[in-house]
């Protein structure tokens, strides 16, 4: 078994994505901050990375400061995706240079 601190999100370095994702920690940040007002903090954010991190939709949507899904029959849902992607690539533009030996990807199955 691997050791906790093995880990990449130990080293406050990538946040899981449950089904296989990780992001930059720094996303990771800035989606708790909309969890921890509407959720309060007794999870901290390393603990819910212990315990898989969060969903992809539920990411994406916390991390547009929203916590509930928009209806898909307006379009706000697809922009609300479309721009947590966009968040997505820039930070892991940012990332990669400085860290080239990652090869996770942001979301969904590497």
């Amino acid at each position: 078994m691997q050791d906790v601190y093995d880990k990449p999100w130990a080293k406050g370095d990538r946040f899981p994505i449950q089904h296989g994702g990780m992001v930059p920690w720094s996303l990771a940040e800035e989606a708790y901050k909309t969890y921890s007002r509407a959720y309060g903090s007794q999870q901290s954010l390393v603990r819910l990375a212990e315990r898989a991190g969060f969903g992809g939709l539920e990411f994406l949507m916390l991390l547009d400061g929203k916590t509930e899904i928009p209806p898909a029959t307006t379009g706000e849902l697809g922009k609300l995706i479309a721009r947590g992607i966009k968040k997505i690539v820039d930070a892991e533009r940012a990332y990669r240079p400085a860290n080239p030996a990652s090869s996770s990807m942001p979301i969904g199955d590497s």
